[in-house]
Order: structure tokens, then C-alpha cells, then sequence
């Protein structure tokens, strides 16, 4: 039996450390194609559940046949097997626990993006509730379209929304525990969407989107009353009727005062509070076809309540405007202004607050955006934590104050701590305080558009205004009723050396006197550090405790970036705020001192990264260094060096924190691949160095030549194979033709090309990979070839029988 006989060259595709080379004599290449779902093709639907009922049309009112478990749907015929929303919540308040939902076909029928509405009557004899029921806005309203009195989880997928009209009723009234309302969008009425009856618990409304855009009827979107349990979460809210329409507490969210049973554990988180209206629109339209301009607050609370553990987590709180005929907290407060409420257990953390207004005159309070309701004496229970909130507003807008916290107290606990926050764009005090008590404000930071005074000393004891002209600060304590009115420590003086990354402040605590009545912090205080541009307080720098007895103090905190200029020079300004902590179950907090101006120049440039750490041989790549204040360089005495002589070319720096170069071509000795060091220099002085910090290599192609030999000697050697004359022995071409029991001889020829521009760059010196392996699929292994040069042949040989 004769046997062809193909030599061939193949390529393979380079490993960082192994490459395998198969001779394959003869065999099938084989595509093996799996399975791949087309895009396009709808879900099939799901298996019916008997523990749920499935609406299948927008009908409005009780009537229609739900059965558990009855998937169906078909738009000709669906009049045969009706399942409305009133239908399916009249058999899951009679029977607990059920879930609700749209039929899969029926959900699916409705575009994507569209919505399925319920068109409400005034046929009382639909109404799911039909005996009045009390909101905030009237004695009673005609009902609710809706009921949900037993646990269930309604899931309404997005797609199915109730439309408002004009009479005044409750979308879903909500009377039972155990309840969740999952992706109820666009839920509508002429009065409040959800009420959330007095005593439920455990009610959750989770996921969607309320915001009326063709009539102006829905006045608040959720309601609770009294000793309601309810997380409220992850859905978008706003253009509700204006208040100046209606006086009926006009909030996406009302804690009603019609019952006075205490509230507990409520949640609102992930929660999108907004209008559509143009930001910074000082008039609006709001009309019964178009709420497009409607304004309304977010969060309000009745008179008289007590509400304890109320978490408002990972908010968003944007173009949110009071009506200016009620002037009340347009974020977070009481619907009146000092109505008697009292919170307690407040979290409102790590919220965002932009471009909203509550009012702009000094002389109707409170025109802040966030107002704590007012407590008369000394607060008791869970403290109420502000903390990690942004507000930043638009100078233009003209809103006063941020938060204020107005609680008829005298110097006793409010155990309210108002932290980490930062404020821009506010036109007086963004922190208020009027009659507060005892007030923790501390490391809160305030923007370069925040209203400050631009006399220091006046910073330190300014009152909050009673007239337009007053004198006030950034931040105010009121009278002595206020954190004492306790006058700050203010730094003396600052040192920096030229090469350290910290500063030294000594301060010292203030004098008698000044203002009248003001009351010099005991000792020990907690001194807290910020730098300023100008005269806010953009960076809190750090704290530092000074012990009783001390006439001065010196500090260090570090030198913020900020602070660096252009060649190292000092800018800004550094300031105190003081928290008394002596004697005190909370510390009480000043105003922000006056300041001491940043003079010198400092080097604390950092190269802390460097990428990419390998590259081509023939260089012109981009290095990208990262690390901290590089504007205080001059782009002139910067250098990156390679392999200790080798400079970078276009060194750039683009921002504070980048610098890039081109990296020149490797002039390693011995190979030109492999890790060189890599330096950065600064006038001279090496400001950090990489040892082995960068690798060149070259990302070739790796080739294989077969060749089949007769009369080659045994064992068969390479390199007389491949030397002129072959040893004796002779080619077999290429499609030649042996007997079978002939022995023959292969060569392999691996070759690793690296070409630039088209010619070879690099040769016999230079190592392009290691540990390369050769394998025939019918000897096996035939050799392992430890180096592989560029452009080198190299290669081994193998002997078998046909």
C-alpha cells in the first residue's frame, strides 16, 4: 500500500510560555457549532401557578371571573374569561397569601415602553371600598377604587396603570399586613394613589414609576397614617397637583395627621422624588390636562405625630419646588411650619439633593429644604443622623438654607448629628440652627458657591437673619440657645516644609465678650481642620483634641491636593470649627472660624502607578504614570528614562493626576526583550524608580516547516539534516509517494517572524519565546526547544515508519 506524503507550513498562535506545534499526517478538521438562541423570539409563557391569579384586561371594577392558576388570554374572546384587578383582589382578600399578576400573553401584547390604562368611573358600585375612608386632604373621601385588606404580592410588571379623574378617591387603599405592591407605574388619582390605612404592617411598595404628565388630580402619591409599618423603595415620583390648587399637602410622600397612633419602621430607599418642569422656572402651568409643570415637595409630616426609626437611604431628590404661598421644607419636615411632630430614629444618609427650592425671605420660616420637626425639651430615644448627603442648588435659584433645625430648646440634648455632608449653592446659612439645643455639625463641607461671610471674624459670631440686611454665616448657631452660641478656637498661624506632605497649625481659643453672651467652650474641645480657596470650607482636613488646660494648640493635618498650585505654590486658606466635648452626652458645635492663608511652596508630587508594564521592542508606545499633584511640575525638568540612558519621548502632563510618554526602543544588551528599569526625574533627582519596571517584548508570528527525508542517518540528527549536502540524505516532495514499512525522516523548522514596517527587527540574539513544544500526532513528542530567537530558524527532527 502506497501512502501520500504533504509537507506543509503551519502557523500557530503564540502562549506566553508553551507553544505546541502539531504535524498532523492526515485527519479531519471538524466545526462543532452550538446551539444559539435568535434574538427576537418571545419567552414562552410560563407554567400557570395555582397560587396566582392572572389579569388578563384593563377593565375598571369588580366584576369578572378570576381562577387560579388561568393563564389564558386571547384578545378576541377575552369577554369569556375576565380577569380584572378589582376581580383579583376581591378573591385574594378573601383568600391570603395569593400572588397577582398579568397574564403572560397579555403582558406580552402590550408594546414594550406602553402601558395598559384603567379608566376609573364615578359608579360607586365598583368601588372595591365604598364607605369613605379619611384622608389628610378632606373628613372623608367617596372611597377607594381599589382594596388589598389580606397578604398578597401584586406584581403589575409596569404595564398596567390606573388613570385619574376628577373626583376625589383613593387609587389602592391598603388595610391588611403582609402586603407587597411590586411595579405598580403610573398609579393615579383624584386624590392619593396609595393609603396606607392606620395599624398595617409589613407593606412594601417596590419598583416603578408615578409621574402624571395630562392632568393635574393626584395630589399625593402615598399616604401613611398611624402606626403603619412600610418600606417604600426603588421608584420614581413627581408632578403632583400644586398647593397653591389645593391646600392638601401636596407630597409624593404624607405622614397623615388624621390618626395619631405613633409610627415605626419606615423605610423610603432608592426612591426618585422629581418634576418635569424647567429648573429654574419661577412660574408653572399645572392644569386638568397637563402636569407637566406641576410643583410639589417630597416628603411631608401632619401635625402632632410621633414617628420613630424613619430611614430615607440612597435618595434622589431633584427640582422639587414648594409653591411660595407654603413656604415649607420642600425635601423633608413638617407640612406646618413647628406642628408640634416629633422624629425620632431619623436616617437620612447618603441622599442626593439638587436644584430645589422651598422659599428665599428671611422673614418666613423655615425656607430650608430639610426642616426637623419641632420637639419642645430635651430629645429622648434613637438619635437622628444626617449624614453623607449631597445638597447642591443653583445659585439662581435663591434658596436659603439647606437644613434647619428649629425645635424650641434650650441648650438641652437634641441628639440630632448633622455630618459629612456637602453643601453648594445655597445664599445664607446652609445649616440653621434656631433654638436647637445641643447640635452636633460636624466635618460637613460647603462649596465654592455657598454663601459665606466674607469678614472672618463676623463668620465666627454672626446670628441667623431676622431681616434681608443681617449679618449671617455658612453656618449659625442663633442665639445662646444654640450650642451655647460657643465661639470657636481659630488657628494663628501655618507652617509647611518644602517637602513634607503635612502642615502645622497652632490655634488659640477665643477671647470673652465677643459676641455678647457668647460662652467660651470648656475644655477638652475637638478642633476640626478645613482648607479653603477662598472663605467656605471645601476639605476637611482632620481633628485633633486638646486637652483641658491648654492656652494653645499645635496640630498637623495633611496638605491637601487642592492646596498645591502650579509649581508647588501654596493657595487657600485654613479655618477651624470647634466641637465642645466636655461634660456632654453629644458635642456641641460652633461656627466656623476665621482663616489663615497658605504661603510657600511644596513638592509632594507622587508617581504611585505605571501601565502598561510590557511593550514592542522598537518602543512608540504610550506609558500612562499616575499619581498625585503632577501640575505642581514643570513639564520641562520631567524625564522617564529606560534602561538607564534611554529618555522618553513626548513626556505630557494631562491632569493632576496622569503623565504620559512614548517609550524609545530597547537598547538592552544581550536581548533586546526583557525588563529594563524604568526612572522618573525630576530637575535632576529621581523622584521614584522601577527596577524591573517595564518588559519589552515582540508579538510575532511563530511558523512550522515539515520535511520528510529518506536515507537519513539513525537517530536523525537536525542540524545534519539541514546543513548543505544532508547528510546523505534525500528530500521526499511534497505529494510523494513511499511503500509502506519505509522508514522516514522529518524535520521540523520552527521560525518565530517579527516584522516592522515589513522588515525583520530583531535576529539571533534576541528571544522571542521559551519552552516551545513540538508534537506529531503520530510520534508524539518529538522535542522541546527551550529558546526561540526572532527571525531564527531553529528546529528538530523525528523518525518513523509507514
Amino acid at each position: 500500500m502506497e501512502k501520500c506524503l504533504e509537507t506543509t507550513t503551519a502557523p500557530t498562535r503564540r502562549t506566553p510560555r508553551l507553544a505546541r506545534l502539531g504535524a498532523i499526517l492526515a485527519g479531519v478538521v471538524a466545526l462543532v457549532v452550538s446551539h444559539v438562541d435568535m434574538p427576537g423570539t418571545l419567552p414562552a409563557a410560563q407554567a400557570a401557578d395555582v397560587g396566582t391569579l392572572y389579569i388578563n384586561t384593563s377593565a375598571f371594577g369588580k366584576t369578572g371571573t378570576c381562577v387560579p392558576g388561568n393563564d389564558a388570554y386571547d384578545a378576541l374572546t377575552v369577554s369569556t374569561n375576565t380577569c380584572s384587578l378589582g376581580a383579583a383582589l376581591t378573591y385574594s382578600n378573601a383568600n391570603p397569601g395569593m400572588t397577582v399578576t398579568l397574564a403572560t400573553d397579555y403582558a406580552a401584547s402590550i408594546p414594550a415602553g406602553t402601558m395598559a390604562m384603567i379608566q376609573p368611573t364615578t359608579a360607586t358600585s365598583d368601588y372595591m371600598n365604598t364607605s369613605g375612608y379619611t384622608t389628610s386632604s378632606t373628613t372623608t373621601v367617596s372611597g377607594a377604587y381599589y382594596l388589598i385588606s389580606a397578604p398578597a404580592t401584586i406584581d403589575l410588571q409596569n404595564k398596567l396603570g390606573i388613570k385619574a379623574i376628577s373626583t376625589a378617591h383613593i387609587a389602592i387603599l391598603i388595610t391588611g399586613k403582609d402586603i407587597t405592591v411590586k411595579n405598580a407605574s403610573q398609579i393615579q388619582s383624584g386624590d392619593t394613589s396609595f393609603l396606607i390605612a392606620a395599624g398595617t404592617q409589613n407593606i412594601t411598595i417596590d419598583g416603578g414609576r408615578t409621574m402624571p404628565m395630562d392632568n393635574y388630580y393626584t395630589m399625593r402619591f402615598l399616604e401613611i397614617q398611624g402606626g403603619s409599618y412600610i418600606t417604600f423603595r426603588n421608584y420614581t415620583v413627581g408632578n403632583l397637583r400644586n398647593q397653591t390648587l389645593a391646600a392638601n399637602n401636596a407630597s409624593a410622600v404624607f405622614f397623615s395627621s388624621k390618626t395619631t397612633a405613633s409610627y415605626g419602621n419606615i423605610t423610603i430607599e432608592n426612591v426618585e422624588f422629581t418634576t418635569t418642569r424647567a429648573v429654574k422656572s419661577t412660574t408653572w402651568t399645572c392644569t386638568t390636562n397637563n402636569s407637566s409643570e406641576c410643583v410639589n415637595n417630597a416628603i411631608s409630616i401632619g401635625a402632632n405625630l410621633n414617628i420613630t426609626y424613619l430611614t430615607i437611604d440612597n435618595c434622589r431628590f431633584t427640582n422639587l419646588r414648594h409653591d411660595t404661598a407654603h413656604p415649607d421644607a420642600a425635601i423633608f419636615g413638617p407640612y406646618s411650619y413647628n406642628a408640634g411632630s416629633n422624629v425620632t430614629g431619623l436616617s437620612f444618609t447618603n441622599n442626593v439633593i439638587t436644584d430645589s427650592y422651598s422659599c428665599s425671605s428671611v422673614t418666613a420660616p423655615p425656607c430650608a429644604l430639610l426642616q426637623m420637626p419641632r420637639v419642645v425639651g430635651a430629645a429622648t430615644g434613637p438619635p437622628d443622623i444626617i449624614a453623607n448627603n449631597r445638597f447642591v442648588n443653583d445659585p439662581a435659584l435663591g434658596q436659603l438654607h439647606a437644613i434647619q433645625v428649629s425645635s424650641a430648646r434650650t441648650n438641652v440634648l437634641s441628639n440630632t448629628f448633622i455630618q459629612d455632608n456637602y453643601f453648594d449653592g445655597f445664599t445664607n446659612a446652609a445649616v440653621r440652627l434656631i433654638a436647637a439645643g445641643l447640635v452636633t455639625a460636624e466635618r460637613n463641607t460647603f462649596g465654592p458657591n455657598t454663601h459665606s461671610n466674607p469678614n472672618g471674624t463676623l463668620e465666627e459670631t454672626a446670628a441667623n437673619p431676622t431681616t434681608p440686611t443681617a449679618v449671617t454665616a455658612m453656618m449659625t448657631n442663633d442665639d445662646t440657645s444654640s450650642n451655647y452660641k460657643y465661639t470657636t478656637w481659630r488657628p494663628t498661624a501655618v507652617s509647611v516644609p518644602t517637602t513634607s506632605p503635612e502642615m502645622t497649625i497652632t490655634a488659640a481659643p477665643p477671647v470673652a465678650g465677643n459676641p455678647t453672651g457668647a460662652v467660651i467652650p470648656p475644655q477638652p474641645v475637638r478642633l476640626d481642620a478645613y482648607w479653603t480657596a477662598t472663605t467656605k470650607a471645601e476639605v476637611y482636613l482632620g481633628s485633633y483634641t486638646v486637652p483641658s488646660g491648654s492656652s494653645t494648640a499645635t496640630f498637623t493635618v495633611p496638605v491637601p491636593p487642592e492646596a498645591v498650585g502650579a509649581g508647588g505654590t501654596l493657595r487657600g486658606n485654613v479655618r477651624l470649627q470647634t466641637q465642645v466635648i466636655a461634660s456632654l452626652a453629644q458635642a456641641a458645635s460652633t461656627q466656623y472660624s476665621r482663616w489663615v492663608p497658605l504661603t510657600g511652596q511644596v513638592i509632594l508630587t507622587t508617581i504611585d502607578a505605571m501601565a502598561p508594564a510590557n511593550g514592542p521592542v522598537e518602543g512608540g508606545q504610550v506609558l500612562t504614570l499616575t499619581g498625585s499633584r503632577l501640575l505642581a511640575l514643570d513639564p520641562g525638568a520631567v524625564s522617564v528614562v529606560f534602561n538607564g540612558t534611554d529618555p522618553c519621548t513626548s513626556v505630557t502632563i494631562v491632569d493632576d493626576s496622569t503623565m504620559t510618554c512614548v517609550t524609545p526602543p530597547s537598547s538592552r544588551p544581550g536581548s533586546l526583550t526583557g525588563t529594563v528599569g524604568v526612572t522618573v526625574v525630576v530637575g535632576g533627582t529621581a523622584l521614584v524608580s522601577y527596577p524591573d519596571g517595564y518588559t519589552y517584548w515582540a508579538n510575532g508570528t511563530l511558523t512550522m516547516e515539515r520535511q520528510a527525508w529518506l536515507g537519513a542517518a539513525s537517530p536523525p540528527d537536525y542540524g545534519t539534516l539541514t546543513a548543505p549536502g544532508h547528510g546523505g540524505a534525500i528530500t521526499i516532495p511534497s505529494g510523494g509517494v513511499v511503500a509502506p514499512g519505509t522508514t522516514v525522516t522529518w524535520t521540523y523548522t520552527v521560525t518565530y517572524h517579527y516584522l516592522v514596517n515589513g522588515q525583520p527587527y530583531g535576529g539571533d540574539g534576541d528571544l522571542g519565546l521559551t519552552l516551545v513544544e513540538v508534537t506529531d500526532d503520530q510520534f508524539g513528542p518529538v522535542c522541546v526547544l527551550a529558546e526561540v530567537y526572532l527571525n531564527t530558524p531553529v528546529g528538530c527532527a523525528a523518525a518513523g515508519t509507514v
